[in-house]
């Protein structure tokens, strides 16, 4: 039972595998008809199809996340359109640039990143600044208001001590009869 179960998962991890190198090799052969298309081409309104074709995708590898891929594919197409069609070129160039604007790039997303961070430190510095200064003047202010309350006490306490001290001596007076 074990050596069927060993036997299918080998299969299975096979078949996964030829999947993907042909995923692959589709991508790599669509790109290479785009770009020999192109080189082929003598017709201006096919070219400005197979133009059109080779954009859509390098947006296709955009949505993918493979921006790198898409910049290259268009880097490699470039000077093909260039030499047939230069307004068309241009166009691409168009496209590239764009690229090159996507937030998905490594470096914009490490900016923003970074920016993002240093402002949340900031913010965060500024708070507990302001909570540490807050709890400063709380406990000064506890620190003062106990410090009226036991002298009150004290006051107190001394003038009830006085008062006893006073009937103290009145009843000794009393009781000695002067």
């Amino acid at each position: 039972m074990k050596k069927i179960l060993i036997a299918a998962a080998v299969i299975a991890a096979v078949s996964m595998a030829s999947c993907g190198g042909k995923e692959s090799a589709a991508v790599k052969d669509n790109e290479s008809a785009i770009k020999a298309k192109i080189e082929n081409c003598t017709n201006p309104d096919s070219l400005s199809l197979y133009v059109d074709q080779a954009k859509a995708y390098a947006q296709k590898l955009v949505q993918e996340g493979k921006l790198d891929e898409a910049k290259k594919y268009l880097d490699q197409i470039t000077p093909v359109v260039q030499d047939k069609a230069p307004a068309l070129a241009g166009i691409l160039e168009t496209v590239k640039t764009t690229l090159d604007k996507v937030p998905g790039s490594a470096e914009a997303a490490a900016d923003s990143a970074g920016t993002k961070a240093g402002a949340a430190v900031d913010s965060l510095k500024s708070a507990g600044s302001q909570a540490v200064d807050a709890a400063k003047q709380k406990g000064s202010e506890v620190v003062e208001s106990a410090k009226e309350k036991g002298a009150e006490v004290v006051d107190a306490a001394k003038d009830k001590a006085a008062d006893a001290a006073d009937k103290a001596g009145d009843a000794i007076k009393h009781a000695l009869g002067k």
